[in-house]
C-alpha cells in the first residue's frame, strides 16, 4: 500500500465520513482560487470575447481538477469543487506544492493572463477534529494571569473576565470551523500579496488593443482593428452568441463564510459545500448561460427580457429545494441595459448591487 492510499483508507476516508482518526499525523490543507475570473471575462465588449474567455476559463478550470485526478484524488475526495476553486485535504507539504504550481502553469497556459491564489498549510488531524490551538487550562477564566484574558473569555462567549468556562464549552468552541477561518484569512493574504503576474508593457510607441485598452497590440492588418494576443485567443473559441440585450445575474449564499467557520468537522463541510454548489448549479435556467461559478456563488448572462424572471426562478428552484429551510439567505442581484454590448457596466453594477444586497 503506497503513502497516498494509507493517507485515503486512514485518515480521509474517516474525515469525510465524520469520524476520527486513530493516529494523529501530520496533513496538509490545500486550497486554489482563481484571481478576478469576471474582470478577466469582462475586459471588452465583444460577445464573442466573452463567450470565448468563459470556455477558455472552463477548460483551465478542468485542467485543475485534472491535476489532483493525476495524483488519485477524485472529486469525491475533496472538500469542496468547483469551477473556480477547489479544497482538498492532501498527504504530502511537497505534493500540495506541485499542485500548486502546476495550477498556476495551467492555467496561464490556458487563459494567458489569469492567476490562482493558493494555500498550503500543513496541520494535524487532531487540530482539523479539535481546533488549531489550546490556552493552558491554566490560564483561562483566571483574571490578570495574561493581557489576552478578556479576549480568551469573548472567545468562549464569557461575558465575566472571572468565569471559567467549562469543558463542553470549550469542546463547543474548538472545531474544524478553525481551521476553516485560517485558509478563509490566509486565502485572502495570498489573494492581495500577489507578486507574480503576467504583464503586458504597453510602451509609448505601441498602438493599444482595440477591445481590452490596455495591452499593445500583436496585429496591426489595416483592415482590422488592433488586438492583442489575448483578445485574439478569445475571439477564436467557437461559442454561442450573445443576446444583443443582457442581463447580468449575480446569485449566491449570503454570509457563506461565516457559515462555514461554523462547520464543526470536515464531513460536515464538505457536505454543506456539496450540497449548496449542486443546488446553485441545478438552478440556472435554460435561458441563462453560466459565466463563473465559485464556492456559494454562480453568475449568469441571460437576454435582458428574461433576465428577471430567470433570476427568480433560480431563487425559487434554490428554496424549493430546501424547502423552505436554507442554511443560509440566497440573494440576486441583476442588472440591466438598454444600450447594447454594455457588458462591463454590466458586470460592475451587478456587483455593487450584490455588495448592497450583503450589507442590508
Amino acid at each position: 500500500m503506497t503513502v497516498q492510499q494509507d493517507f485515503k483508507q486512514n485518515i480521509l476516508g474517516p474525515l469525510l465520513r465524520g469520524e476520527k482518526p486513530t493516529a494523529d499525523t501530520s496533513v496538509t490543507l490545500f486550497a486554489a482560487a482563481f484571481d478576478h475570473p469576471l474582470d478577466y471575462i469582462f475586459e471588452s465588449h465583444r460577445p464573442d470575447e466573452i463567450s470565448g474567455a468563459t470556455r477558455r476559463l472552463a477548460r483551465a478550470s478542468d485542467k485543475v481538477r485534472s491535476v489532483l485526478t493525476n495524483d488519485g484524488y477524485a472529486a469525491n475526495d475533496l472538500l469542496h469543487n468547483t469551477p473556480m476553486s477547489v479544497v482538498a485535504l492532501c498527504h504530502d507539504e511537497a505534493t500540495a506544492k506541485r499542485w500548486a504550481v502546476a495550477i498556476e502553469r495551467a492555467v496561464a497556459q490556458e487563459t494567458d493572463i489569469v492567476t490562482v491564489s493558493t494555500v498550503v498549510q500543513t496541520l494535524k488531524t487532531s487540530q482539523l477534529t479539535e481546533g488549531l490551538y489550546r490556552s493552558p487550562r491554566s490560564v483561562i477564566g483566571v483574571p490578570g494571569v495574561n493581557d489576552y484574558q478578556e479576549r480568551i473569555n469573548r472567545y468562549y462567549g464569557l461575558a465575566s473576565p472571572s468565569t471559567v468556562p467549562s469543558t463542553d464549552a470549550i469542546a463547543q468552541r474548538r472545531h474544524f470551523g478553525e481551521v476553516v477561518a485560517l485558509m478563509h484569512g490566509l486565502m485572502l493574504r495570498a489573494q492581495e500579496s500577489r507578486q507574480i503576474l503576467p504583464f503586458y508593457e504597453a510602451l509609448p510607441f505601441a498602438e493599444r488593443c482595440a477591445s481590452c485598452r490596455f495591452r499593445p497590440a500583436d496585429k496591426l492588418d489595416n483592415d482590422q482593428a488592433p488586438v492583442c494576443s489575448v483578445c485574439s485567443h478569445k475571439r477564436s473559441e467557437p461559442a454561442p452568441p450573445l443576446a444583443e440585450h443582457t442581463g447580468i445575474i449575480w446569485l449566491e449564499a449570503v454570509g457563506l463564510g461565516p457559515l462555514l467557520e461554523q462547520q464543526r468537522s470536515v464531513s460536515a463541510y464538505q457536505r454543506l459545500c456539496s450540497e449548496l454548489n449542486d443546488t446553485l448549479r441545478k438552478a440556472v435556467p435554460k435561458q441563462a448561460q453560466t459565466l463563473t461559478a465559485e464556492n456559494g456563488r454562480i453568475v449568469l448572462i441571460a437576454p435582458a427580457a428574461t433576465a428577471l424572471e430567470a433570476a427568480t426562478t433560480a431563487l425559487e428552484s434554490v428554496m424549493l429545494h430546501y424547502n423552505l429551510k436554507a442554511p443560509t439567505a440566497f440573494a440576486a442581484s441583476v442588472a440591466l441595459s438598454t444600450i447594447p454590448g454594455n457588458y462591463r457596466a454590466l458586470s460592475a453594477l451587478a456587483q455593487e448591487s450584490a455588495a448592497h444586497v450583503r450589507r442590508t
